[in-house]
């Protein structure tokens, strides 16, 4: 095996902790280093990981035609080599992209994909953010000003009721996987959802609900986070020896 393939993980590490601290552009850098050297050696599976972790990139700093491009290479690749995980994780990634430019049919397209092949392989940590991701959805189309331009299924009895019911529906089925995980940071995500959805509803007392529990929630993810600072800390250090070291070589 070629010199060059430890330099692979190298690269994809040391972008990984700089897509953490939200430094878009140099883990961009690294992201592109790895692929590089995979597409080089032809690590057909490395080379799908970093097409996803580029689009993750891309999509954080809205170039979402970017971002869509680099997730439907990745989907090809796993596609080819048969990785089911892989593919669950990018059709919801290309789902998350179609909903933030306001495609909600192809996203509800690829979120339902998602679900369909996360339910059967197992993968409880897609599966949980694909219900999320289409309670997002339903809320969005909800909350839209001008009634959106969708067709079957999304727009059969389609009226905000309807569509906030569906947000529902969607949020609890992630919450109650996020609780089997557990998920404690996307738990914030899914209570904070279904307080809004029934607040939008008038269910008041409901919507208090899911607020006190967000705030529970919150405090407990506050005190995981301090000690994740510190790990942080260490692993920033550790990353910058590396990079001392790739420099000096």
């Amino acid at each position: 095996r070629s010199t060059l393939f430890p330099y692979t993980t190298l690269f994809r590490s040391i972008g990984n902790v700089y897509a953490d601290q939200k430094n878009d552009d140099q883990a961009l850098n690294y992201y592109l280093k790895a692929l590089s050297i995979n597409e080089k050696l032809n690590i057909r599976k490395r080379i799908a990981r970093n097409l996803g972790n580029l689009g993750t990139v891309y999509y954080d700093k809205k170039d979402f035609k970017k971002a869509l491009d680099s997730h439907t290479r990745a989907l090809e690749i796993y596609q080819e080599v048969g990785e089911k995980r892989g593919i669950a994780l990018t059709l919801l990634n290309i789902g998350d992209v179609y909903l933030i430019i306001g495609n909600y049919d192809r996203s509800f397209e690829y979120f339902k994909k998602t679900i369909d092949i996360s339910s059967v392989a197992g993968e409880d940590i897609t599966l949980m953010n694909a219900y999320g991701e289409m309670g997002k959805l339903f809320y969005q189309l909800a909350m839209e000003k001008i009634r959106p331009v969708v067709h079957p299924p999304l727009n059969v009895n389609g009226d905000k009721t309807v569509w906030l019911r569906k947000s529902i529906d969607y949020s609890l089925m992630a919450l109650r996987l996020g609780k089997q995980i557990p998920a404690l940071e996307e738990i914030i995500v899914w209570t904070q959802s279904l307080a809004d959805a029934y607040r939008e509803l008038d269910d008041f007392k409901m919507s208090y609900y899911y607020l006190d529990s967000n705030r529970i929630y919150k405090d407990s993810v506050f005190n995981i986070d301090k000690e994740k600072l510190i790990n942080d800390m260490t692993n920033r250090r550790e990353i910058d020896i590396r990079e001392k070291e790739i420099q000096t070589q």
